[in-house]
């Protein structure tokens, strides 16, 4: 009898010490590690068969704090947030995906069949450099393309370049075709002074086109 209550004690104290390590473990890993964070884009094959459409394109933008932003299908992620699942152990045995997206959609996911839900969650793996997974959204078990929750598999993303994370700088042109060389400040003119400033030439990027008028 003692020798059971001691084994119960000790199993006991040996869940409890891998309950607050697991905890610290999915707190620590709140936050995306460099492996993950980026831009990644790719598609998947729709898994329904109630959609014209038969892939889905996704263009995701992983930060360093664990927020997600992008677009999934036609729709704008908010409040996307990534995370770790599991330990150790669930990995080691590969139950379930690494790293789970989840968020709120804006806007319709198929917008030429007005296919809207609300809540997304996709299951990603890393795989030779990018990620694999699938998704899935709110919606019921069954009901077709009114109600019928969403689903996409076989998705595959690839890392963009660190230059293409975010668009490039580009110089637009005027109405006469010349280079932005005028530089327009967006605030208004509070003094008489400042009204001469307001709209003129960056002597910086080209000469003064008003000299000798």
């Amino acid at each position: 009898m003692r020798s059971c209550r001691a084994v119960r004690s000790r199993l006991g104290s040996a869940g409890l010490s891998l309950l607050l390590l697991s905890g610290g473990v999915l707190e620590a890993q709140a936050r995306a590690d460099s492996t993950i964070v980026g831009r990644w884009v790719g598609s998947g094959q729709i898994a329904v068969d109630w959609t014209r459409a038969r892939t889905l394109d996704l263009d995701l933008r992983i930060h360093s704090d664990g927020q997600v932003t992008g677009m999934i299908g036609d729709a704008t992620l908010i409040d996307g947030r990534i995370r770790r699942n599991g330990g150790w152990f669930p990995r080691l045995m590969h139950i379930g995906t690494e790293w789970t997206v989840s968020g709120l959609l804006l806007g319709a996911i198929v917008a030429e069949e007005g296919i809207q839900r609300d809540r997304v969650t996709v299951g990603l793996n890393q795989r030779g450099g990018g990620l694999v997974g699938g998704l899935t959204t709110s919606g019921r078990l069954a009901g077709g393309a009114s109600s019928m929750s969403f689903a996409v598999g076989k998705l595959r993303l690839t890392r963009q370049a660190p230059q293409d994370t975010e668009p490039p700088e580009t110089e637009s042109l005027g109405a006469s075709g010349v280079s932005d060389g005028l530089r327009i400040s967006l605030q208004p003119p509070t003094t008489r002074a400042d009204s001469s400033t307001w709209c003129r030439w960056d002597p910086r990027r080209t000469r003064s086109r008003t000299r000798g008028r």
